[in-house]
């Protein structure tokens, strides 16, 4: 019988066992609930793909059924001593082994990210899609990968910004030091809190999209002189502290930054004012899609001072409150 989404892990088997790598260095989960289901017309057949090869035959059960679980999940990648001890398998790793791991964690029933959650392993991207049940990282959940992970995506999980003792997701992504990639898309983040994402002298790309974002605190974006795009779209911002974006310098002044505050909820009465200053660096900002009507000199003076370009097609140029920029700035305003 034809079975696509769910006997992928028999295919990624297939190939990975094709490349001539052992049974003994793969681990496989999987239910084992539909080789021999009743609306299976050739038991013990699974098809990935029309015209395909059997993907079942051969597929190790190393967890199958009732012990296909997150918490075992994470157990294999710790090495769990308890599973070792019931004759299950584990990833055996030292603290001199290195990886340039892929870490996929889609549609998970994973709750939690506990700290020491992969017990060492290294990878390089982190991607965590649709695991909606993920509510909680551990601020040291990290650990291990620390200083070898440079691309983190979170989507499609409910992890906000709350601080709940040793729970703490900003404090989780600041553990990362050469980090160079961040995405938060349709998460549960309410609001960036001063100093969430700082330090990073790596970090090139911030992307945060389609979460509930209310404000944006003083020196949120701090101390990241290698930033050349912070995008955040399709939020709720309605409050953007003073020196929100402290960005620092950067050593090849070529490089602007763009920002980009698109299609969220912002308003001229959004800014507090000097909301741009301490940014010490050449920027492009977008403000497209939003309600800003005017540009509150005393939001904005600071900005314009250092930069010439703000798009924004909501602008009213007749608005008088936007007379200071044509009598301060002539050659920018268009």
């Amino acid at each position: 019988m034809l079975f696509t989404l769910k006997s992928d892990v028999y295919h990624a088997y297939q190939v990975i066992h094709s490349h001539g790598i052992p049974d003994e260095n793969i681990i496989v989960m999987h239910y084992d609930d539909i080789a021999f289901d009743t609306s299976n017309p050739t038991p013990g057949i699974i098809i990935n793909k029309y015209g395909g090869p059997d993907v079942y035959e051969g597929v190790p059960k190393d967890y199958t059924g009732e012990d296909v679980t997150p918490q075992n999940f994470l157990g294999i990648l710790r090495g769990d001593e308890e599973l070792v001890k019931k004759g299950k398998r584990v990833l055996k790793s030292s603290p001199n082994d290195r990886g340039t791991f892929l870490l996929w964690l889609h549609r998970t029933g994973i709750d939690e990210l506990p700290a020491n959650a992969f017990a060492g392993l290294q990878f390089k991207s982190i991607q965590i899609h649709l695991a909606t049940a993920l509510h909680n990282i551990h601020r040291h959940a990290f650990n291990g990968t620390d200083n070898y992970t440079t691309h983190l995506y979170i989507i499609g999980a409910p992890v906000s910004e709350r601080v709940d003792r040793e729970w703490d997701l900003f404090g989780a992504i600041h553990s990362l030091h050469g980090l160079q990639v961040l995405q938060l898309d349709n998460t549960s983040v309410r609001a960036v809190p001063t100093h969430a994402i700082s330090g990073h002298h790596q970090l090139q790309w911030i992307h945060i999209y389609r979460s509930p974002i209310i404000t944006i605190a003083t020196q949120a974006f701090n101390d990241l002189p290698n930033l050349v795009s912070l995008d955040i779209r399709y939020t709720m911002i309605d409050s953007v502290a003073e020196r929100a974006f402290t960005v620092g310098t950067v050593a090849n002044y070529i490089n602007k930054l763009d920002l980009n505050l698109i299609g969220v909820s912002l308003t001229a009465e959004s800014f507090a004012d000097r909301a741009f200053d301490g940014m010490n660096r050449s920027a492009y900002l977008s403000l497209s899609d939003n309600s800003v009507r005017y540009l509150k000199r005393e939001s904005f003076e600071a900005f314009l001072s250092n930069n010439s370009y703000i798009v924004d097609s909501t602008v009213d140029c007749n608005d008088s409150r936007n007379h200071w920029i044509k009598e301060k700035f002539p050659d920018e305003w268009e």
